[in-house]
């Protein structure tokens, strides 16, 4: 009869010792998917450059809101960008122009025009960390354009503006990051809205 019992015993045993991992495993894998997981915050992102009229003898966060919100003003470019908190995203729209950069006169008295390629764009590139009730975010910013049509011997002349800040911001709420009096007045904004 012992013969008989010590094998089921064995066997039992055998089934048992592989059944019991797998019962336990199931069991934290049930309670792991159970728990609440919490997702990272998620952002839009907008930047927005404004042409504004504002004597620099006379620029306060009031005059800036107020020559903002003025009928009529409309941002010179909207870039929008959606992120997560801690990750580094970026976006880029940019394109190649021809633009003449003179004239040659060959031997027989032919002339042809000289051109080049220029590249003209926007890129935005930034991290954004959760801070309390805010949002801090660091954010390198270049642009270039073309100002104006050049002419048949030159080409237009070009407009480069870059930044590269860390600010804190209020959500929802459009903030100074970076202006410039110089030549056409160029404000630009930052709104942070969560998602």
């Amino acid at each position: 009869m012992t013969r008989l019992l010590f094998p089921c015993l064995i066997a039992a045993a055998t089934v048992a010792c592989f059944l019991l991992p797998t019962s336990l495993a199931a069991q934290e894998a049930e309670r792991a998917a159970a728990e609440p997981t919490e997702q990272p915050q998620r952002y839009l992102i907008t930047v927005s450059e404004y042409r504004l009229d504002i004597d620099a003898a006379q620029l306060t966060a009031e005059a800036i809101a107020e020559a903002r919100e003025a009928e009529g003003v409309a941002p010179v470019e909207v870039i929008m960008l959606s992120t997560m908190a801690s990750a580094e995203s970026m976006v880029q729209f940019g394109r190649s122009m021809t633009v003449t950069i003179g004239h040659v006169v060959s031997n027989r008295n032919v002339t042809a025009r000289r051109t080049e390629e220029r590249e003209v764009g926007t890129l935005l590139r930034l991290t954004a960390e959760p801070a309390g009730e805010k949002v801090a975010a660091k954010i390198e910013f270049e642009c270039s354009r073309p100002v104006g049509q050049g002419s048949e011997d030159a080409p237009p002349d070009m407009v480069t503006t870059s930044f590269d800040t860390t600010q804190v911001f209020e959500l929802g709420e459009p903030t100074l990051i970076a202006a410039s009096t110089s030549g056409e007045p160029s404000f630009f904004f930052m709104t942070i809205h969560q998602r």
